[in-house]
C-alpha cells in the first residue's frame, strides 16, 4: 500500500516515474489512460484509470485521475481491451454524473459540449 501511495504522490508532484506509474501519451486513442503499478508476491498488479479535467473553466491545468480497474498483469504489453474499457467509462454519462457530484463545472461543460440544456435533464 505504501508503494502505491508513494507512486501516487510522485504523480501528484508532477514527477516522471515509469516504475510506479505511466500513461500512453504517444497513443492518441489511449492518451488519457494512466496506470499505477506494483509487484507483490510475484504478481504484477495494475490500477487502470483515465485522466480528465473536471475544472475546465476555472483551472485548466488541473488533472483528476479516475481509477476504474484493478488487474493482474503477466505480459509486457498492456492489453488494449483494458485501455478501451477505460476510455468507454470516461465517455459514459454515469461517470460524468459521478464526477460532477464533486465537480459541478465538469457536468456543465459535458452538457454544453453535447448541446444539451440543463432543463432537458
Amino acid at each position: 500500500m505504501r508503494y502505491v501511495r508513494a507512486g501516487m504522490d510522485c504523480w501528484l508532484d508532477g514527477q516522471i516515474c515509469d516504475s510506479r506509474f505511466h500513461g500512453w501519451p504517444n497513443d492518441p486513442e489511449h492518451d488519457s489512460c494512466l496506470t499505477f503499478k506494483w509487484k507483490e508476491k510475484r504478481q504484477h498488479h495494475r490500477l487502470y484509470g483515465f485522466l480528465c479535467n473536471p475544472k475546465p473553466a476555472s483551472n485548466r491545468s488541473f488533472r483528476l485521475c479516475v481509477l476504474v480497474f484493478h488487474a493482474y498483469k503477466n505480459d509486457w504489453a498492456t492489453d488494449p481491451t483494458t485501455l478501451n474499457r477505460c476510455c468507454l467509462l470516461q465517455q459514459d454519462f454515469r461517470t460524468t454524473e459521478a464526477i460532477a457530484q464533486v465537480y459541478p463545472e465538469y457536468g456543465e461543460t459535458y452538457l454544453k459540449q453535447r448541446g444539451i440544456s440543463k432543463w432537458k435533464q
